[in-house]
């Protein structure tokens, strides 16, 4: 097994303890007070918490006291990525996505204190993993009450924009670390022109690493979940995008997940990653260094865009939904011609996943 396939990202659901001040703080004002927990306010269920919290303004301070309600409240899930930047830096980036938004708060004290201002809030936090887009609603009244709603509205934003960046980040690894091939026997010939052609079967399948990952991400950021039906009637159940994902758990075990998303911006970012990403298989002719000496790519419908056959591709993207397979596996021939002038310094042979416009390169 290719060991360069394995995902970089450590995924973890991190429940925060109760008894200790929460994580999601960046400064030593900020702590937890009191925790009711989850209580029944109004007909809805929330999640009541007292934070003080510390911030260069008012509006700074009120954002980092939701921040920690809303991660204490419904837990985070905290993805952790190290990878190599021009085999030389190590970058580290620690993201946090939780799926709540704040559906009420109270300030009982506000303090003025060095650089900044120290609150204590009382907040409510609501999941909106089992909430729809309906921020606030008044029967008989014509009164909106703007702050409560943009306080919801900035805390379900955020949630929102965490997911996208999650999701963007582990997509950046497709198509580079989504794949792995196996390279079976190796033939060389002469072909009908006397040119030497080098010959092999490989074996294409998605990494199982890396579709454990992002099958965690896509299942903890979208907004519905078990909705094969949606699928079956073609008809989306309302939801902007609709994701089916299938691999094997171990052995022989199969899981298919099917979730939905009332977000467009979740179905582009998909879109940018597989649509217009067209991933391709280059074969590296290597000398005795592993220095390159020749290079070619080939285009296979299993892995190509360009024809639409969702059913018999690892990953397929519309405006509507995304499929990935990858329980899938493709076994296919590829051969390379090499230049005469470079035969006496082949030695060995290595065949990647790459995005098309990146083979030559």
């Amino acid at each position: 097994m290719i060991r360069s396939t394995l995902i970089s990202f450590l995924v973890a659901i991190t429940l925060l303890s109760t008894a200790a001040p929460s994580r999601a703080a960046d400064n030593m004002f900020s702590l937890v007070l009191t925790v009711t927990g989850w209580i029944v306010r109004n007909y809805v269920p929330v999640y009541e918490i007292q934070v003080q919290a510390y911030g260069r303004t008012e509006q700074e301070a009120r954002q980092q006291a939701f921040r920690i309600a809303v991660e204490r409240a419904v837990g985070s899930l905290t993805v952790s990525e190290t990878e190599n930047r021009l085999s030389a830096d190590l970058e580290h980036v620690v993201l946090s996505y939780s799926s709540g938004y704040v559906h009420e708060f109270e300030i009982v004290s506000k303090k003025v204190v060095d650089n900044g201002v120290q609150l204590v809030v009382t907040v409510w936090v609501e999941r909106s993993g089992i909430a729809d887009r309906l921020l606030d609603r008044t029967t008989g009244d014509s009164e909106i009450p703007g702050t409560v709603i943009d306080q919801r509205y900035q805390t379900l934003l955020h949630e929102r924009n965490q997911g996208d960046r999650l999701i963007a980040n582990i997509l950046r690894d497709y198509p580079k670390r989504t794949f792995h091939v196996d390279v079976g026997n190796i033939d060389t010939r002469l072909d009908f022109d006397r040119n030497l052609t080098i010959t092999t079967n490989v074996e294409i399948s998605m990494s199982s690493a890396y579709l454990f990952a992002l099958s965690q991400i896509l299942r903890d950021t979208a907004q519905a979940q078990d909705i094969a039906g949606c699928f079956r009637r073609n008809n989306r159940c309302g939801y902007s995008h609709l994701v089916r994902t299938r691999y094997h758990t171990g052995g022989l075990f199969e899981k298919r997940e099917f979730l939905g998303y009332d977000d467009r911006v979740k179905s582009q970012i998909l879109g940018n990653a597989f649509q217009s990403v067209n991933p391709s298989l280059q074969v590296n002719v290597l000398d005795q260094q592993g220095i390159l000496i020749w290079r070619e790519c080939f285009v296979h419908p299993a892995l190509s865009q360009t024809e639409y056959q969702p059913e018999r591709r690892f990953v397929h993207w519309d405006n509507t939904r995304t499929l990935i397979d990858g329980t899938l596996k493709v076994d296919t021939e590829l051969k390379t011609v090499v230049p005469q002038n470079k035969i006496d310094r082949v030695s060995r042979l290595e065949v990647v996943v790459v995005p098309l416009s990146e083979c030559y390169n």
